[in-house]
């Protein structure tokens, strides 16, 4: 048996942070590394990691419960509060899991209880038109914003699915994108558009400049989007984010459709009905027509 090597704390706190950053949503790991720039300064190393993370049980507990007390003092969310100490805790049972100290994280802090939120007004396609209307016209910014608005409110898609679009994966001549769906593992799936929405994307891509096929398609991210969305519905006069967008798309398809299902799954993409729908054979495409109905609200 070859004896143990022993790490550095540089090595070991490097081992930590490729753990907690190994999510495949390129979202999550923003979103850990934001908190993680929160917790520790944004200059921070992987030796400041490792010794955090090789502390005892007992300065643990202090420890947390410190960072839980600033956070609460400063006036953060409680959810901002929770995912945050959720962070430090997963640093705390990677450390235990490759053996640097003895102990997780079970019972060292009492997590904020979750806040309900609450829940906003539902969005309709006369939002969606207002929306539009609320951008200067013929300029870049309302082009790009004009394709991301259609693909959100036509195709339900996630502000992610957008943010991670190639121009390679645009197809103008049969109205296609090949998208990166959630938890899709690198794996792109193809979807129809509608014609409207292609001609926006086309409108933007006039302005846009790419140096190659594998640049994003609307050089945006996922927090961008989310901001341009709540900034068009600010001036329409009512709040909006993408995801409403998608309620709203999959709500239409519904009531469309009368609630049949099989339909409303092509088109949604959720996963939590997915491994029932594979068991259905002679699937029609009612993608496309789901689309093309959207398409025409406004």
């Amino acid at each position: 048996m070859e004896p143990k090597v022993e790490l550095s704390k540089k090595e070991r706190g490097e081992s930590i942070l490729k753990m907690i950053l190994s999510s495949d949503s390129k979202f999550t790991r923003e979103s850990i590394s934001c908190d993680l720039r929160m917790l520790f300064g944004k200059d921070y190393t992987p030796e400041v990691i490792a010794d955090f993370a090789e502390q005892s049980k007992a300065e643990h507990m202090l420890a947390l419960n410190k960072f839980k007390n600033d956070m609460t003092s400063k006036g953060l969310a409680p959810a901002t509060v929770r995912r945050r100490l959720v962070t430090l805790k997963r640093i705390i049972n990677i450390a235990y899991d490759f053996e640097y100290i003895n102990h997780d994280s079970l019972r060292l802090v009492k997590l904020p209880a979750p806040v309900p939120k609450k829940k906003p007004e539902p969005l309709t396609f006369e939002n969606v038109r207002d929306m539009m209307l609320s951008e200067k016209r013929n300029s870049i910014s309302h082009n790009k914003s004009r394709a991301i608005l259609r693909l959100l409110a036509e195709n339900g898609l996630r502000r992610n699915e957008i943010a991670t679009l190639r121009k390679i994966d645009f197809d103008p001549v049969n109205q296609t994108l090949n998208i990166m769906g959630k938890g899709s593992h690198g794996r792109r799936t193809l979807i129809h558009i509608s014609r409207k929405a292609a001609e926006a994307i086309l409108d933007y891509m006039k302005f846009a400049k790419y140096e190659s096929d594998d640049e994003p398609l609307f050089h945006t991210s996922g927090r961008h989007i989310y901001d341009r969305i709540r900034t068009m519905g600010k001036k329409a006069g009512f709040f909006a984010r993408p995801h409403l967008l998608r309620h709203a798309a999959i709500t239409a398809v519904a009531n469309e459709y009368n609630g049949d299902l099989l339909k409303i799954l092509e088109f949604s993409r959720q996963k939590t009905v997915k491994t029932l729908y594979q068991y259905i054979d002679n699937k029609e495409n009612h993608q496309v027509a789901c689309v093309e109905i959207l398409s025409n609200l406004f």
